[in-house]
């Protein structure tokens, strides 16, 4: 038996494995990640075909996941545009092998688990080691680290080291869950494969297998609760094929792939062949064999996070990382069920505590994905792959701190945590309420200052929006914002009535913290409004919601105008507002506010127009700097999801803007500059970029002046930069 050595190791190759190991290594740890198939990216991957989703598509404008997460997916979108989930494979694979700090393990399953008592508390344990088999090789190896982090979904390591976990949904007394049940039970999500189909020139014929399911008995199951088939669907379009959810999800996982399949391949026997569809040229092009599991054990960690916690939105001191995806409920008798197939409740974006990725048990494990400490109610918002992303990249990165500092992450939690908290800043993680403080930050001591800064004026008319329905403008109110205006134009003589309600962040389907209610009167034809904000708290957004009045149309433009949105409740499709207003919004100030992305205000600089000559942005000490590195955040527009997979199975559907390459507003070239021996020069050059974080390093130089010139983005004549740091 090979025995191997680590200081952190990743079970479980799904995106929050991927990122939990990407982002051990990249904190210094020697890293193993061990995945029991043959690819990475579990339920994304090409094996299940599930599209990663978060907290955009639970309708929390601008608050897209980014982190190492967002870098894999910006990465993906980049070289794989048509979203080929093949291609997604091999991006995953791609960026772990790029890790020096890396080992990975394929097809090695985990077997057993290895415990020692801890001295002189014996009511602990610690992880010896866990040993496993690959398949393929025939070998078996064991595999010793400081620290283990079950990311595996089923929470393999977890259940053979003997750490506390619950299966099932709770009863409403317990945590005080409104969604909670009179009496708890052991039922779960159930689970789904998919199928996809292509379009050929020629008839395709199709004989279904005997095992599969009949015409009589697949139509019988349909047309309740959101079960609709038609030949125009494809892939997710058929989520609701779910199945198991009464069943024991792990120990039943071949029963429950079986059923699947007869149901799948009844389906697609049902389009094709009861003459109820134009289905004669459509051939199956793949159909999945591994069953998409949704949910299984949680495990019981120092801190459980509650429905109450996510219905409150509540910004915990100790979080690490955030969700925003609906609490999300099904039926655990899925395709069999007579209720509506899907329930989805709206909530604000939420921290998730650090408290929920251990116990004090078993001292040297950690939980990642949908495997940690939260309710079921809780677990149907935290299960989505874009929140168990967000939770990897915390989960490794507090490994490696743990491995660094020789510390418990019981410790880690209750001392550590503001230090752990502003690393993950540092690599993009954004955690509601914590702003950047590091010292060594070199940038949030300087004076700054800028070629110019965009105006919210004189935006271009490009088309309307009709107020046919409730429409909504979302904005940010700054310091100086006592109004908006925009530009309408009517058909007669009316009244634009409207309410106003504010937020750290705007939703599509929430409306709370009521302001004030206006009206204004409009004459026929176009002309400018405008709607008093003085009632909005400053650092608030406002989400202004029009009534619908069909003599209005809202004038529209191409033009961006980052923080700035229109849009309607149930659509995912966003306009830009043609609006004035005052104050300075995107001031350059805002690149050293501690806050990377757009909350509570717009939190960037968006340069002058690049057509007016050379745009830049200015730091300045007093006291010349020792320096090495700059980190630039920039803007792949964060009010757009980022799907790991769409392609041809993309459907508007599911409630999500398909994007057609690098946002506009994202800087594509830049150069550094340092002021050394009162001559400026180049010390980087940066082209082709397609990342929201950029860190570039350089020889180290000796200067008071740093300076970043835009030289062209994807299609905005404005540079727009979110946070600078200097190092």
């Amino acid at each position: 038996m090979r025995e191997n050595y680590f200081d952190v190791l990743v079970a479980g190759g799904g995106v929050s494995g991927v990122c939990a190991a990407i982002s051990a290594a990249r904190s210094g740890a020697k890293t193993a990640l061990i995945q029991n198939r043959p690819v990475l990216g579990g339920n994304s991957s090409s094996e299940i075909r599930v599209w990663t989703r978060g907290s955009v598509g639970g309708g929390t404008i601008y608050s897209e996941e980014m982190g190492i997460l967002g870098e894999l997916k910006l990465h993906n979108m980049h070289i794989n545009i048509d979203g080929n989930v093949v291609l997604w494979d091999e991006v995953l694979l791609d960026k772990v092998l790029a890790e020096k700090n890396i080992t990975l393990y394929l097809n090695t399953n985990i077997v057993s688990v290895s415990m020692k008592k801890n001295k002189p508390d014996h009511c602990s344990e610690t992880i010896e080691f866990v040993s496993a088999y690959q398949m393929g090789s025939e070998q078996k190896v064991r595999f010793y680290s400081q620290y283990f982090i079950d990311a595996t979904g089923d929470g393999t390591i977890g259940y053979l080291a003997g750490a506390d976990y619950r299966v099932g949904r709770e009863d409403r007394q317990e945590f005080m869950e409104s969604l909670g049940l009179n009496q708890k039970d052991q039922n779960v999500l159930g689970s789904t494969i998919m199928f996809q189909t292509k379009q050929e020139e020629k008839k395709i014929r199709f004989i279904k297998p005997e095992y599969a399911y009949d015409l009589d008995y697949i139509e019988k199951l349909l047309d309740k609760g959101g079960r609709i088939v038609n030949e125009k669907m494809n892939g997710c379009d058929y989520w609701w094929v779910e199945y198991g959810g009464t069943l024991d999800t792990i120990s039943s996982n071949q029963e429950i792939g079986l059923e699947l399949k007869k149901l799948v391949l009844g389906i697609w026997n049902y389009i094709k062949n009861s003459g109820k569809f134009d289905a004669d040229n459509l051939e199956l092009e793949w159909v999945g064999n591994i069953p998409g599991k949704r949910e299984s054990r949680r495990f019981i960690g120092e801190t459980i996070l509650t429905q109450n916690d996510i219905r409150e939105n509540k910004y915990t001191k100790d979080g690490v990382c955030y969700g925003g995806w609906y609490m999300d409920f099904h039926p655990s008798e899925g395709i069999y069920s007579e209720e509506e197939f899907c329930t989805q409740i709206p909530v604000y974006t939420y921290n998730i505590p650090f408290g929920c990725f251990y116990n004090q048990k078993q001292k040297n494990l950690l939980f990642a994905g949908r495997n940690i400490s939260v309710t079921h109610a809780a677990f149907s918002s935290t299960r989505v792959m874009d929140t168990c992303g967000l939770i990897g990249q915390a989960v490794g990165e507090g490994a490696a701190y743990c491995v660094k500092n020789h510390i418990n992450p019981h410790k880690l939690a209750t001392e550590h945590i503001k230090q752990l908290q502003q690393s993950l800043l540092k690599n993009d993680m954004m955690i509601f309420d914590i702003a950047n403080e590091d010292e060594k930050d070199l940038a949030k001591k300087a004076k700054v200052s800028s070629s110019g800064t965009r105006k919210i004026e004189n935006m271009q008319m490009d088309g309307s929006v009709e107020m046919k329905e409730n429409t909504f403008l979302i904005c940010p109110k700054g310091e100086g914002t006592k109004s908006l205006k925009m530009s309408v134009n009517t058909n007669n003589d009316t009244r634009i009535s409207f309410d106003i309600y504010e937020g750290k962040l705007a939703s599509r389907f929430i409306n709370r913290d009521f302001v004030v209610s206006q009206d204004i009167e409009v004459k026929k034809g176009q002309s400018i409004i405008e709607m008093n904000l003085e009632q909005v708290g400053v650092n608030r957004f406002a989400k202004i919601v029009f009534h619908e009045n069909k003599d209005v149309k809202i004038m529209v433009s191409e033009q961006s105008m980052t923080g700035y949105l229109l849009g309607h409740k149930d659509s995912p499709i966003y306009q830009n507002p043609c609006v004035i207003s005052q104050g300075n919004i995107y001031k350059c100030s805002n690149t050293i506010n501690g806050i990377n992305r757009l909350y509570k205000q717009a939190n960037l600089w968006i340069s002058d127009n690049l057509n007016n000559g050379e745009q830049w942005i200015l730091y300045q000490w007093e006291e010349r700097k020792p320096i090495h590195q700059v980190r630039l955040t920039l803007n792949p527009d964060l009010s757009k999801e980022l799907p790991s997979s769409i392609g041809k199975i993309y459907n508007e559907h599911h409630g999500f803007t398909k994007r057609d390459g690098e946002a506009k507003e994202l800087v594509k070239d830049f150069d550094i500059l340092a002021l050394v021996d009162h001559k400026w020069e180049v010390i980087a050059s940066v082209k082709d970029n397609y990342q929201r974080l950029c860190v570039i390093d350089f020889e180290e130089i000796t200067t008071d002046r740093i300076k970043i010139v835009i030289k062209s983005t994807y299609g905005s004549p404005h540079g727009e930069i979110f946070e600078t740091r200097i190092y």
